[in-house]
């Protein structure tokens, strides 16, 4: 029997060609996938060589116009059915992809499986398989957990169930992105194809309700009055499923005793006491009080795009915490962020849930970290440094993803001072005659140069002053020696001569604070403009949720695009002017259901925008 496989690069070249409305170019193709024009000719013939194979109609191929596959929904059908139950007879893993497997058979079910069997499984060589299981081992080892290898049964992972429970969400979210991961656990009207891994963890998943579990979340955002981001909602939903399958294989965790009474006193606990109940009933099994300890962490632990969180007796040391970290950040970038109410509440309230992820070891992966890093290393270095007192509290690491979270928050504090705040020297006065000295120093300098006199301090404070705040030129009066900052030795009372090398200094650092004021700013900007894309993009999947069981396919897409340019029209103040506006009848339901979706997410919508909008559902 002939088989006919196709790769992951011309599995994701057919599903991109059947949900296309028109028909797409080869270059547009080769954009795409980051390969020659020529490249996509041969996989386009392969991938004919498959439909072929399967009765199915080839590729529709036109000059100057593109490739499209059959309008007729009957056969777009058959392809995406065919390519949902792909098996690796089909599909040519990838080593990552092979090794990914391997971690979810030997995690998802915790028995002993042996070499030939996944050699026979993943249609690859012993050799292949032993290679693969040295990457597998390293894993583990990351993850507190080891390969156990026993002759005549196989090989198996053994550790802590705590562990192992997280190893398994963290492979989950590590091998998918979020938009994939939410394919799993939920059933949207267009279904994303996906094979390898994702067919594996979906076959995981196969005996759970995972519905079922997503209505108990959303239950308990009801209760809560929390709305959680994406990430956090999925990976909710994935530890109850884990936990309901370990526990159905007679497996549980602990929780330590004193924790589990600390838990008790939250609101979210009573939330997962009425979840574990439900979950109970459904599945037929019983929840154990530390699995409900467990959920309880991930409610405390998740991060939220909208809360009305009630203040606890706590809540006063958080915002003392992000006060200090705030400080930290403004000392170092030469501005003040401590008058921004908006930063300082919006870093109270992301501290919450941050700390109870590090005390509990929970992973929160930020899908733009990367990006973040990449324009704004600088910024993320200063906040890193900021967060230190944190990491001294949970006596934790704080992941990157985790750090990039903040430089949001801090990036957009910047963003709101719109360039306003003037960038001045920060100066450190070393003065070893008394304060009297030094105070007629700092007030000379100041009313010469216009700096930002940072402290007064004695030499030898001059070491742990540097550690907390960003200097960038020592005035002394005593010889010392600085490898970290320029030094410049003066009398006490400042003469000609001093002043005239002072000045020199001074004029270097305000020429590279303008050209790093300028850089920041065409940072700022930027981000500005992909804030204004998310946001259309979030409200837009927002809206579509919702609705979609109402709408056809092309007003799908065409409600998409017009709430992605309607948040770009609202960003620069450019909405529609109409006159003539028809009435709205306020009581419609779909106005109510979209109103309460603008709300959610912080959007006042003008009268001329709904008007449009509602035309969609006409």
């Amino acid at each position: 029997m002939i088989i006919i496989i196709l790769n992951e690069r011309r599995t994701k070249i057919l599903i991109k060609i059947i949900n296309a409305n028109l028909p797409i170019k080869v270059d547009e193709l080769a954009s795409l996938f980051k390969v020659s024009n020529r490249t996509i000719r041969y996989d386009l013939n392969k991938i004919d060589e498959f439909l072929k194979h399967n009765n199915l109609p080839q590729l529709i191929r036109k000059p100057n116009i593109g490739v499209k596959f059959s309008n007729l929904i009957k056969d777009k059908n058959e392809v995406l059915k065919l390519l949902g139950n792909v098996n690796f007879y089909h599909y040519a893993l990838k080593q990552n992809e092979r090794i990914n497997i391997i971690l979810s058979d030997l995690i998802g079910y915790r028995d002993y499986t042996t070499i030939n069997n996944l050699a026979e499984k993943l249609m690859v060589s012993r050799p292949t398989i032993i290679n693969d299981l040295k990457y597998v081992r390293r894993w583990l080892q990351d993850h507190d957990l080891e390969l156990e290898s026993m002759p005549k049964y196989g090989i198996k992972v053994l550790g802590n169930e705590n562990k192992l429970r997280k190893a398994a969400i963290e492979l989950i979210m590590e091998t998918m992105d979020i938009d994939k991961a939410l394919d799993i656990i939920k059933t949207p009207i267009y279904k994303k194809i996906n094979v390898g891994m994702d067919n594996e963890i979906r076959k995981l998943f196969a005996d759970i309700d995972l519905e079922y579990i997503e209505e108990c979340i959303k239950m308990a955002e009801r209760e809560l009055n929390t709305i959680f981001s994406d990430i956090a909602y999925t990976g909710i939903v994935i530890h109850i499923a884990i936990a309901i399958k370990r526990i159905q294989l007679g497996k549980d965790i602990i929780i330590p005793r004193d924790e589990l009474e600390s838990l008790k006193n939250t609101r979210e606990f009573k939330v997962a006491l009425n979840i574990a109940k439900m979950l109970e009933d459904h599945f037929h099994i019983i929840l154990p009080i530390d699995e409900v300890g467990y959920i309880t962490i991930h409610f405390l632990g998740s991060n939220i795009t909208n809360t009305k969180r009630r203040e606890n007796k706590n809540q006063i040391d958080y915002r003392k915490l992000a006060e200090r970290i705030i400080k930290t950040a403004s000392s170092l970038l030469g501005m003040d962020l401590l008058k921004d109410r908006q930063l300082i509440n919006g870093l109270t309230d992301h501290l919450i849930p941050t700390i109870y992820r590090l005390k509990h070891e929970l992973d929160l992966k930020n899908p733009i970290v990367a990006e973040i890093k990449n324009n704004y290393g600088k910024l993320f270095e200063i906040v890193k440094h900021a967060l230190k007192p944190i990491e001294d509290y949970t006596e934790k690491k704080l992941t990157e993803d985790e750090i990039a979270y903040f430089v949001m928050h801090f990036g957009a504090a910047i963003e709101r001072l719109n360039g306003q705040e003037i960038i001045r020297p920060n100066i450190l006065i070393v003065c070893s005659t008394g304060i009297g000295t030094a105070k007629m120093l700092s007030t000379r300098l100041k009313s010469i140069f216009n700096v930002n006199v940072v402290g007064t301090v004695a030499y030898h404070q001059i070491n742990e002053t540097l550690k907390d705040r960003h200097v960038d030129l020592i005035i002394s009066t005593i010889p010392i020696e600085s490898k970290k900052v320029n030094t410049v030795v003066v009398s006490p009372l400042l003469n000609d001569n001093d002043i005239e090398l002072i000045k020199q200094y001074i004029v270097e650092l305000k020429q590279r604070h303008e050209f790093k004021h300028i850089t920041y700013e065409s940072c700022v900007n930027k981000q500005f403009v992909e804030n204004i894309i998310f946001k259309g993009y979030k409200l837009g999947l927002d809206v579509i949720k919702e609705f979609h069981d109402e709408l056809t396919k092309e007003r799908i897409e065409g409600l998409l695009l017009h709430i992605l340019l309607m948040i770009n029209r609202l960003a620069f103040n450019s909405t529609y002017k109409m006159e003539n506006i028809h009435e709205i009848n306020t009581s419609s339901n779909v106005l109510k259901r979209l109103k309460s979706i603008f709300d959610r997410n912080g959007i006042d919508i003008p009268e001329s925008e709904i008007v449009t909008i509602i035309q969609y559902f006409k």
